[in-house]
């Protein structure tokens, strides 16, 4: 099991018989070194401690106060949204109540008539948590999606974790976050963790974006094209530094459409945010040497690059300040995942997926890693955990 110990699983046991659980706590215990178990006599104690506390796996019997009531827990916990797997076992397993739990949202459905019902158990858990670490915070991140309005309104710039569809702490900093999290008994599963920022880059007017820091959502370049001490530089050599500041451009774009909302920034020094301006690299890159021309170029080479379906995601914003021309590309982010075309020789190009992380546009580059970003999204653009 990757990145979990088994023995600080929390697992919630339900059984009706006390002898049963007595003996199911004493196997798991001692032969599976499951550490952390907590015991339930009836479904309705199963909920009222489901309420005050957090378990990573609830086993349930089937048949206790009624002869479904493990399906009332399976259903409290869907209802409430609760980040745990439950496991239905049953002396009296049907293909009935079988598909009744998995539609609900059973992880799985176990009949106690099985000889080797504890391996099977143990497998399961452990198959759960490896999702669980995985993938255990997506619906959250869904839900963070869905209701981005109201937590603009109560957690204006700052730092929140969420767990089962709520804010289980917030801060004005991630290490404040990261310690108050230390504090709290949570899933070994992380939750949600992002920043609410008040308002998106691209309704701040660039005066004020050029205040502000480089983030994941924010990123200065000071040209385009232009290179210093290009006097020193070959033709080739100027041609190839050329090609490379396009590329940091094109990249960046590609990184906002896979990330989030971003703001590309051109003519702004990005260490001390000197206005430089792109005047320069306006006779540059164009027959029409002016804006139209500029984002005429930029809009090509999206469909070149990228497709032609995302660059009604792109929009331009210009200003003069200290009489230099300052250009805001804003992104928004594509529904699915964007791959970037780069061109490795004259006649070969490679697919590319560019993404924004600590402030900075990386490529995805592991296969196990482009297979899980790829799928990801996918789902999460049809609403659904992956």
């Amino acid at each position: 099991m990757s990145s979990i110990s088994q023995s600080s699983i929390r697992l919630l046991l339900i059984d009706d018989q006390p002898k049963v659980l007595s003996v199911w706590e004493k196997i798991l215990t001692s032969q599976y070194n499951y550490q952390d178990i907590t015991l339930a006599e009836s479904a309705k104690k199963a909920i009222e401690l489901l309420q005050q506390g957090h378990y990573e796996a609830i086993i349930a019997d089937m048949r206790m106060e009624k002869d479904d009531s493990g399906f009332d827990i399976l259903e409290f916990v869907t209802q409430q949204k609760i980040n745990a797997v439950v496991i239905i076992v049953t002396a009296n397993d049907s293909p009935k109540d079988c598909r009744r739990a998995f539609r609900t949202g059973a992880w799985d459905y176990i009949s106690k008539n099985n000889n080797d019902i504890f391996n099977e158990l143990n497998q399961s858990i452990k198959d759960a948590m490896t999702y669980l670490n995985e993938w255990g915070n997506i619906k959250d991140e869904k839900w963070v999606k869905d209701n981005w309005e109201t937590l603009l309104t109560d957690y204006s710039n700052q730092y929140i974790a969420v767990l089962n569809h709520s804010v289980i702490a917030h801060a004005d900093n991630p290490e404040n976050l990261d310690n108050e999290l230390k504090a709290k008994r949570l899933p070994l599963f992380l939750p949600y963790i992002t920043c609410v920022q008040t308002t998106s880059p691209h309704h701040t007017p660039i005066l004020e974006l050029i205040q502000q820091q480089e983030s994941c959502h924010l990123e200065f370049k000071k040209s385009y094209t232009i290179t210093e001490n290009t006097h020193q530089l070959s033709e080739p050599e100027f041609k190839q530094q050329q090609e490379k500041l396009k590329l940091e451009v094109m990249t960046t774009i590609a990184a906002f459409l896979n990330s989030g909302d971003g703001t590309l920034i051109l003519g702004i020094e990005d260490e001390q945010h000197d206005i430089i301006g792109i005047d320069a690299d306006l006779q540059q890159i164009s027959k029409k040497k002016d804006q139209d021309g500029f984002q005429l170029h930029i809009i090509d080479i999206i469909k070149d690059r990228i497709g032609a379906t995302f660059t009604e995601l792109i929009t331009f914003r210009w200003e003069i300040i200290e009489e230099k021309t300052i250009v805001a590309i804003d992104v928004k982010r594509a529904e699915k995942p964007v791959f970037f075309r780069e061109k490795i020789t004259k006649n070969k190009a490679e697919n590319k997926i560019y993404i924004r992380s600590d402030g900075q546009t990386l490529p995805v580059t592991k296969p196990e890693e482009i297979y899980d970003f790829i799928w990801q999204r996918l789902y999460q653009a049809m609403g659904k955990p992956y």
